[in-house]
Parts: structure tokens; C-alpha cells; sequence
């Protein structure tokens, strides 16, 4: 698991996970990793790849969006829970936020380390 591979990496120091998966169900809003924590969190994630290092205004529309997306049909058990928001993509513009609105951003480097 990611904790035990990388256990400096930011999503480690969030708390210990169990796998996560990624969630698609017919009409419902796709999320690319969704995991639970022991201490009863849940993560919501997406990836996000492009070749450019990303600026300011790409990650607060990505943000945004993540923030606003409708949440997946889980038992109401699971959604009563914390959340955590992480948003993953490659590299970040020097300067770029490392959250916004409650959304972590975890570059490459910074999940591997």
C-alpha cells in the first residue's frame, strides 16, 4: 500500500489507507480514487496529468470542480465520515498552491517522497 511504500509522502502523513479504488457507475459522477482511512476518513481524489507544469488558475478551476462534483451513492455511513480532498498531478509552476479550498495538492514528487 502507499503508506507503507512512501510513508513520508503527503497522502501518508494524512493517515493510513486501505487501497483505493477508482469509481464509476453508470450515470453517476466519476472519481479516480476514493479509499478509506482506519480512523474512519474518506479520500476523494482525481489525477490529473499534462505535460506542462500546472499554474494557479488550473488547479483552483480543477479544485473547484472536485469541490462542486456531486458525491458517489455509498451508504450513508461512509458519507457521515470525515473527507479529505487530494488532488494529484505531475508537477506545479513554482508559487502554485499547495491547497486550495480544502483541496491537497500532491505533485509526483511529493507522493513518491
Amino acid at each position: 500500500s502507499l503508506p507503507k511504500m512512501y510513508p513520508h509522502s503527503k497522502v501518508s502523513k494524512a493517515g493510513t489507507w486501505f487501497a483505493g479504488k477508482r469509481w464509476w457507475r453508470a450515470n453517476e459522477p466519476e472519481w479516480d480514487v476514493i479509499a478509506e482511512s482506519t480512523a474512519n476518513t474518506i479520500l476523494f481524489g482525481e489525477v490529473k496529468w499534462q505535460r506542462r507544469p500546472m499554474d494557479k488558475k488550473r488547479l483552483v478551476a480543477l479544485a473547484k470542480t472536485m469541490k462542486t462534483r456531486k458525491l458517489p451513492k455509498l451508504s450513508s455511513g461512509y458519507l457521515s465520515r470525515d473527507r479529505k480532498y487530494f488532488l494529484f498531478v505531475p508537477q506545479v509552476r513554482k508559487g502554485a498552491p499547495k491547497e486550495i479550498d480544502g483541496v491537497k495538492v500532491v505533485t509526483l514528487a511529493e507522493l513518491l517522497h
